[in-house]
């Protein structure tokens, strides 16, 4: 069964291709001839787009600490620190509220819980920096007032089921 191609093929181009044919694009005043009539536009496979990722400093972070401010002056604030990697110490250090992101500045208050890390930061490029790192806890902090109406509901749910 043949199959009939939905163009037409111009004899010429229907012939097989020799050895002395060339592979060259035909110029556009050749392609008339071959009864085309518009200009030859090399056909190419279709190439996949690469997926373009920025890439991202990378952080290894020597040391972590989580703290809790304690007291909060107008350039600095104090925190206890707990080592993550060694929880059985508990220090007590001062920052500068320099060190600290213009996101996370409105969040410095007595009782608010930050994590402190040291580090390398390693840039795309390979060049790498010691780094040190605040950021603190958008989880609110429990109040006095939220933890007694935590334990009233704790109670009633206590006596509803009789326990």
């Amino acid at each position: 069964m043949a199959v009939t191609p939905a163009f037409d093929i111009p004899p010429q181009a229907r012939s097989p291709v020799s050895a002395n044919v060339s592979t060259t694009a035909p110029r556009n005043d050749q392609m008339t001839a071959l009864g085309h009539d518009r200009p030859y536009l090399p056909v190419g496979l279709p190439v996949p787009l690469p997926t373009h990722t920025e890439a991202q400093p990378l952080f290894t972070a020597l040391q972590k600490w989580q703290g809790t401010v304690s007291q909060v002056t107008d350039s600095t604030f104090s925190a206890v620190l707990l080592d993550l990697l060694e929880p059985s110490v508990e220090e007590v250090a001062e920052f500068d509220l320099e060190e600290v992101s213009r996101g996370d500045l409105d969040l410095i208050a007595p009782g608010a819980v930050f994590y402190w890390s040291i580090g390398y930061r390693t840039e795309p490029s390979g060049e790498r920096s010691r780094s040190s790192v605040l950021v603190f806890r958008r989880l609110p902090a429990w109040s006095e007032k939220d933890l007694q109406r935590a334990t009233d509901n704790a109670k009633e749910l206590r006596n509803n089921f009789g326990w």
